[in-house]
């Protein structure tokens, strides 16, 4: 009698079990598939000329109101304040110092094109390994298939970077593609617009809006701002503005065109900037110089309803490095191994930041900033946004400069041993034709005449 109870409690064990693995299956079969990312950045976009940091001007209705959908990162660092080694930081999440396109002067990328060896891992690979359509619609010359940028892009185009109403044609481009992809398939869509940089070349509509009353054409230049006359700083900045506004009503496109196809609300949507742009608040103009807020601090909205909690301030200092690990996790996807980011979520205990001579560390609610070539130290507290104000020396802060200096040391380290390796580093493999050095001149950035 046991036997054939014991018998009997086992066939239904087993039909249990059939019935368990068909209705996992049937989840499985049902469960929708992950979401689509739009990764959009603007290059030379400062944070703090945007209306969702405060900035009154309205230049960034669109990205506001986008903004009012997800999470805003209130101290979002760049690793640099020149587009090569920031972009690759937040596509490869690795730090200048570990993927070898440490920005040292200006000029140097001018000498030799930069290439991005295939042992580096990009994002867009990553998506691509898991199945999914993508795409990159990219103005700025230093990111172009000749520099090796377009790894795991199935699809991608190039823009020169230097012409009016370039955004307009780009976002153009880029609803087309996602008009003819393959619906079934989620996609890894990712834009990078220029046309906030220099050369200052907006359309009239938009220049109209925010030019003063002087005729003063913009200043567009790189280094020392020594000598500017106001009425100069204040067209320039003007002109700079018309550009955000312009790259901002692309922007709104792009999310009105994911709304009207049903899929605003299930695609995640970042957006940030690569580095930003002084005006005289350091004394000098341009970018790719130094590592102070104005230079490395960055927009970051990042928008996905089914997991983010609208409206939301993220306060603590985050980086570029976690934002494609970061990505990967929303839309359900573990991490590739070559990458060293983690997550946007919790706070990192260090974070670095590098251009030309200048470096950076932040961390325990302070930032210190290193003139190698000097050998000058300053302190200051994070939420000295602009690093405006130099601390003075107290207990507490010398203890502070102390850890910090020895941390940036051990950075610095690293980055010396890896230029000394030349292994996949910054010097290039081949040099630009005379028309790619003619756009980059376009673009304000110049050989330097002595190294």
């Amino acid at each position: 009698m046991r036997a054939i109870e014991s018998s009997a409690r086992s066939a239904r064990r087993v039909l249990l079990l059939r019935v368990a693995a068909i209705a996992l299956l049937a989840a499985a079969c049902a469960s929708p598939p992950p979401p689509s990312v739009l990764l959009v950045v603007v290059d030379t976009l400062r944070r703090d000329h945007l209306g969702v940091y405060g900035y009154e001007r309205g230049t960034s209705p669109a990205l506001d109101r986008l903004a009012r959908r997800g999470l805003v990162f209130d101290h979002h660092v760049t690793h640099a304040s020149q587009t090569v080694p920031s972009t690759v930081s937040l596509l490869t999440s690795r730090l200048p110092a570990d993927h070898g396109f440490v920005h040292r002067r200006l000029g140097q990328f001018m000498e030799k094109r930069p290439h991005y060896p295939e042992n580096l891992v990009f994002l867009a690979e990553a998506f691509e390994h898991a199945g999914y359509a993508t795409a990159g619609f990219i103005s700025n010359p230093f990111l172009t298939r000749h520099t090796g940028f377009t790894q795991g892009f199935a699809t991608s185009r190039h823009w020169p970077g230097d012409r009016s109403a370039e955004g307009e044609e780009i976002t153009q481009h880029a609803l087309e593609w996602l008009r003819e992809r393959d619906s079934e398939r989620p996609f890894f869509l990712y834009i990078h617009y220029m046309d906030v940089h220099q050369p200052y070349v907006q359309p009239d509509a938009f220049t109209a809006r925010f030019a003063p009353e002087t005729d003063e054409p913009p200043v567009e230049s790189y280094g020392r701002g020594e000598g500017l006359a106001r009425a100069d700083l204040v067209s320039t900045i003007a002109h700079y503005d018309a550009g955000i506004a312009y790259v901002d009503a692309q922007i709104g496109r792009l999310i009105d065109a994911l709304d009207a196809a049903g899929i605003g609300d299930t695609t995640i949507v970042a957006v940030t900037s690569d580095h930003g742009e002084e005006f005289l608040e350091h004394g000098g103009l341009g970018h790719a110089t130094t590592v102070y807020g104005e230079l490395v601090l960055a927009p970051l909205v990042l928008v996905y309803p089914p997991l983010l909690e609208p409206g939301r301030l993220i306060a603590h200092t985050t980086q570029h490095v976690d934002v494609a690990p970061t990505l990967l996790e929303l839309a359900g996807f573990d991490r590739p191994p070559e990458f060293r980011g983690g997550r946007l979520f919790d706070p990192p205990e260090r974070v670095y930041a590098e251009n030309g001579s200048h470096r950076a560390v932040y961390g325990d609610g302070y930032k210190l900033v290193l003139d190698r070539a000097t050998g000058a130290v300053q302190l200051f507290d994070v939420r000295d946004t602009l690093d405006a104000s130099p601390l003075g020396e107290t207990d507490e802060r010398a203890l502070a400069k102390r850890q910090l200096r020895q941390d940036l040391d051990t950075y610095l380290r690293l980055e010396d041993r890896r230029e000394a390796s030349k292994g996949g580093g910054s010097s290039g493999i081949e040099p630009w034709s005379e028309s790619d050095l003619e756009r980059l001149r376009v673009l304000g950035y110049r050989a330097p005449a002595v190294d």
